[in-house]
């Protein structure tokens, strides 16, 4: 009688399930270039695996409300305890600008910049040893105004024509103006940071 493996970790079974997913799109049409997890934010089982096992970008979606802040920071927090961990995490973690009414309201966006700011220069930025020893990294004193950090939101434009978008209705969606008016930035950023990684791992 084969001995028992005992249960799988969570991690893995997830893991497993993804890539049974992939091969079935791929028996249906081709092997998908870039695969996008849609985790619940703060503390969850699935937020963790998908920060640190199974994604090469996360992408933190956010209102600038005080239910987003707190529920990313409690998350943070976490992994601040893990600096080894959060020291890698830093570098594949970028804020999104979720539903964000006009592209022209910079004030809007600067606030919202300033308080992800704040979150990570007091979460993932604020690490025990950084800036003290000879191998430890500087304490990263940022700018909030750089716009390569995980901080410096990428807006996703809203729109009411959005809302009663019906893609099953017009297999040329992505191409209708008011579409790519609300995701081209998203798109162009989302592309460009994930590139590099793919090439990275090719």
């Amino acid at each position: 009688m084969a001995a028992s493996l005992g249960p799988r970790p969570f991690a893995v079974r997830l893991e497993d399930a993804i890539a049974a997913c992939e091969d079935q799109v791929a028996e249906l049409s081709r092997r998908p270039d870039v695969v996008l997890l849609d985790s619940r934010a703060g503390i969850h089982d699935i937020a963790a695996v998908v920060l640190t096992r199974l994604s090469g970008l996360a992408l933190l979606f956010a209102v600038d409300n005080p239910s987003t802040w707190e529920g990313y920071r409690m998350l943070l927090s976490e992994w601040q305890r893990r600096p080894e961990r959060a020291r890698e995490l830093r570098e594949r973690v970028r804020i999104v600008a979720a539903m964000f009414h006009s592209a022209g309201d910079i004030k809007r966006l600067s606030t919202l910049r300033k308080h992800a700011h704040k979150m990570f220069t007091e979460t993932l930025y604020n690490l025990p040893n950084d800036g003290h020893g000879d191998d430890a990294e500087p304490f990263l004193a940022l700018d909030w105004q750089e716009n390569d950090r995980p901080y410096a939101p990428i807006p996703i434009l809203f729109g009411n024509d959005l809302v009663g978008l019906d893609p099953l209705r017009s297999r040329a969606w992505p191409e209708l103006p008011f579409v790519e008016a609300a995701y081209r930035t998203f798109v162009t950023s989302a592309e460009r940071l994930l590139l590099p990684r793919r090439k990275a791992t090719a």
